[in-house]
């Protein structure tokens, strides 16, 4: 079959088409508001690999190491989900009051402790082993999701709601609670093991504090 000069055109506009679609999306800039933390992630030179003054997409895609940003005096970490390759992350010590890590699957370790958190959102990382966010302002937490989960600490926060029960407690070797005074019902997979595993006697969990299958009305 014959083609035409017409289907030469038409098969070149779909190619320059494409072609800059996958332009567009490696020279695109990742959003990036909080100064602080684009001055960090500038100064990386494992992200910043051509050396200009923005983080491009493919930069940040491309980047499978650690992310650290502690102690910067960042507010917020928008553009953290383009880091879709990160696999942990320690940004404790600033001024963070929200944290959603929903794009970071490959993360293993989050250390966000001594921050303003009220919301923390770790839903779709099931493979992080290593969760610390005390010293926060959480009101809930749910690591349900997360069957890799080896420690936790959340201790220092507001909680009143704490689910653990993700299939996999026994893989839990470090669990601390200890001063959420309004922390009364801690859900579990198996309330004998975690109250023979996670005593009060180290000062790991308040002294009103109980593990349930089920806490609240849900």
């Amino acid at each position: 079959m014959k083609t035409t000069a017409n289907q030469f055109r038409y098969i070149g506009t779909k190619i320059a088409a494409a072609l800059l679609t996958i332009y567009n999306s490696y020279s695109q800039n990742v959003n990036i508001p909080d100064a602080n933390f684009k001055a960090v992630l500038l100064a990386y030179q494992e992200i910043n690999t051509n050396f200009d003054k923005e983080i491009q997409v493919s930069e940040a895609a491309a980047f499978k190491g650690n992310m650290d940003v502690f102690n910067k005096g960042i507010s917020d970490l928008t553009g953290i989900e383009a880091f879709v390759k990160i696999k942990k992350l320690y940004c404790y010590g600033n001024s963070l009051t929200s944290l959603d890590v929903s794009k970071n699957t490959a993360l293993t370790t989050i250390s966000c402790y001594n921050n303003k958190l009220t919301s923390l959102d770790v839903s779709k990382n099931t493979a992080l082993a290593y969760l610390y966010c005390r010293s926060n302002a959480l009101t809930s937490l749910d690591v349900s999701k997360n069957t890799a989960l080896i420690k936790l600490n959340c201790s220092e926060n507001t909680l009143t709601n704490l689910n653990v029960a993700n299939g996999n407690n026994k893989k839990i070797t470090s669990f601390v609670t200890i001063k959420n005074p309004n922390l009364t019902c801690i859900q579990v997979d198996n309330v004998d093991y975690s109250t023979a595993k996670w005593t009060i006697k180290g000062g790991n969990i308040n002294a009103n504090a109980t593990f349930n299958l089920k806490c609240g009305s849900k």
